[in-house]
């Protein structure tokens, strides 16, 4: 029961309120009538499982790091959650603390699979905070010819590579494209495990890597991704968080994707040049960060003053749906957080905790807001009660709407008060815009 409330206040409240948008490719040639291990990359410690528990078609359940089961009420409230403990090789001793074993959770794995549920694995091993893939543990592969194997390969085990591409998971409001590779069937590698399983279980391991990396917008590490999300997003005027219209998501992460190869063209065959756009772009970067603006500010200067003026009274004018909301929710977050950080040790379980306390707290809170109101009103309840979670999805949103809508009046206000300085501040703009032109210029086209 916990299980499926979670899932369901997961996908219709927690990922409407903190993503933009979710993009699912391919999701309809995923076999979901077979038994299935969902492999995915693993970038957001959090949304990760959320995201493919609340979209997955069938029950799934998922492997985690023993050390989270560190207490028997976390190990009780996990495993409701579907939840199966696994020790990594870097995790020795971990579970001989709460008397976890492999054997036990492949065995679990196995049932699991038995019963036409799915698995969810992130092959790294690890949550990694980027667009970079590390080389994938051998697990996944293991999994599924040992439940093939103890089931006589009657089950027909599929492992579907899931390549998840968030556009900037550094903060809320981010997108993301979810991207199901072509499904691996194990029952096709039976002759091949039989003549020699180490050998197999590597191939395998391997092929769901290249699977992975094939739909996967990759980059050297996290400076190279913020290098890449400002360039594309001055040269596009346009970011994730604001799609001009005709461009979907996967035509800002090709052109991302793009603009990282340029850098890696010039880095290998031009690397003085590469280092003097680098001086531009921090050059015109220290400019804008002295009074507290940001790019996108500069996206919407040709929009004349009465349509800027506009947008700012609607925001007034909506503006007490964002305190409605702010007010009734703000203090149940910053409960849930407290209690939720006290609780989560080590850290890593503090985004399911909370997650989960926030289930709970919700609906708790909104009976609470109910039974006061109904003592000093006789009438309206019903709406009362609609407008909470709409003003809690209003709230969310409108927080990001005026931050920017603030940096863009920001930036008016320089217009207008220092005008050289701004006119010094465009004119690095313009430079860094030309010199990112030629780049495109030069290899647009060009075989990478």
């Amino acid at each position: 029961m916990l299980y499926h409330l979670i899932k369901y206040i997961s996908r219709y409240v927690f990922l409407k309120v903190y993503l933009h948008r979710v993009k699912r490719v391919n999701w309809d040639k995923i076999p979901w009538d077979k038994p299935l291990i969902l492999a995915a990359n693993h970038p957001a410690t959090l949304l990760d499982p959320t995201l493919l528990g609340s979209y997955a078609e069938k029950n799934v359940h998922y492997l985690a790091k023993a050390s989270l089961f560190n207490s028997n009420w976390k190990n009780k409230l996990f495993r409701s959650l579907h939840m199966i403990p696994v020790v990594r090789a870097m995790d020795k001793g971990e579970g001989n603390k709460i008397g976890a074993k492999n054997s036990d959770s492949f065995q679990h794995c196995y049932e699991v699979l038995k019963q036409n549920e799915g698995i969810v694995i992130f092959s790294e091993g690890v949550s990694i905070w980027g667009r970079q893939l590390k080389k994938l543990k051998s697990g996944t592969a293991r999994i599924a010819f040992g439940a093939e194997l103890e089931n006589n390969y009657d089950l027909d085990v599929y492992i579907v590579p899931i390549s998840l591409n968030y556009t900037d998971i550094t903060r809320p409001f981010s997108s993301v494209m979810m991207v199901a590779g072509e499904p691996i069937r194990i029952r096709d590698y039976q002759i091949d495990y039989e003549e020699n399983s180490s050998a197999t279980t590597r191939k395998v391991t391997k092929l769901l890597e290249d699977r992975l990396t094939e739909n996967l917008y990759l980059t050297d590490g996290r400076s190279q991704e913020i290098e890449i999300e400002m360039i594309s997003g001055m040269y596009f005027e346009s970011s994730f968080h604001n799609l001009k219209v005709g461009y979907q998501l996967k035509d800002h992460l090709d052109w991302q994707k793009n603009v990282g190869h340029y850098i890696q063209r010039l880095k290998e065959e031009d690397p003085e040049r590469l280092k003097f756009i680098r001086k531009q772009i921090d050059m015109y970067q220290a400019s804008i960060n002295i009074f507290g603006l940001k790019d996108y500010a500069f996206w919407y200067k040709n929009q004349n003053q009465l349509r800027i003026s506009l947008a700012m009274i609607l925001g007034f004018i909506i503006s007490p749906i964002f305190l409605w909301g702010v007010f009734h929710h703000y203090p149940i977050y910053k409960s849930v957080q407290k209690i939720a950080k006290k609780l989560a040790q080590p850290v890593e379980s503090w985004a399911p905790v909370m997650l989960i306390l926030a289930s709970i707290a919700l609906p708790l809170s909104y009976w609470v807001y109910a039974s006061i109101y109904q003592h000093f009103f006789n009438q309206g309840l019903i709406v009362y009660l609609l407008s909470l979670p709409i003003s809690a999805y209003t709230a969310g949103h409108l927080w990001y709407y005026y931050k920017t809508r603030g940096i863009q009046w920001r930036r008016l206000w320089l217009r207008l008060r220092h005008p050289n300085v701004y006119k010094q501040i465009e004119v690095q703009r313009n430079k860094v815009l030309s010199l990112i032109d030629d780049v495109i210029k030069t290899y647009e086209g060009k075989e990478i």
